[in-house]
Parts: C-alpha cells; sequence; structure tokens
C-alpha cells in the first residue's frame, strides 16, 4: 500500500479592509501550486516572495488592507488555523479548497 502524500502550498496570512464587511478580517489563503515537501516550498517562497506578494494583491485588490507573512501549510493546516481565527467552518468540503 502506498503512502498517502501530504502537498504544501505557500499559504499567505492577510488582513482584509474592514470596508468589506467580513468578519474576521485576519485569515490565511492559499496559493494554487502544490509543494511534495514543505522544503521545496518554503526554498520557492523564499526566492518569490516579490511575485507571490504582487499576484496576492492583483487577486485580491482593494480588498487587501495588509499582508503579515508567508508559511508553507498544508490545506488542514490552514482550516485549523483560519478556525482559530474565528472563521466558521465552510459548508461544504469544496468550499475550503479555495485558493488563488
Amino acid at each position: 500500500m502506498a503512502a498517502e502524500v501530504t502537498a504544501f502550498f505557500v499559504s499567505a496570512l492577510i488582513t482584509l479592509n474592514a470596508a468589506t464587511g467580513l468578519s474576521p478580517l485576519q485569515g490565511w489563503t492559499q496559493f494554487m501550486m502544490p509543494f511534495e515537501n514543505k522544503e521545496h516550498c518554503e526554498s520557492y517562497t523564499a526566492v518569490n516572495s516579490l511575485p507571490l506578494i504582487m499576484m496576492l494583491q492583483g487577486t485580491i485588490g482593494n480588498m487587501l488592507d495588509e499582508f503579515h507573512e508567508f508559511k508553507c501549510m498544508t490545506e488542514q493546516e490552514v482550516y485549523d488555523a483560519n478556525i482559530a481565527l474565528g472563521h466558521e467552518p465552510p459548508e461544504s468540503p469544496e468550499d475550503s479548497g479555495k485558493k488563488i
């Protein structure tokens, strides 16, 4: 039996503008490209942090108030971190996998 592979994604802790009306304003979002291990993800992030910030800003636009940090995380880690920040669990599993 093959071992299950857990993918890591570049994840960004951000704060949205209060004008969005969303709550909580702070949360983790993930980029779409998976990495087979955390080390590859961290190496990619270290070399590409500026383009990643620009992509984040281009995708979220004026809703983005502040970028805090990049971290390489699994989907489950981001899910748990967002719950800890006060986000409601998504209504369906498909809603939890939205990525940039």
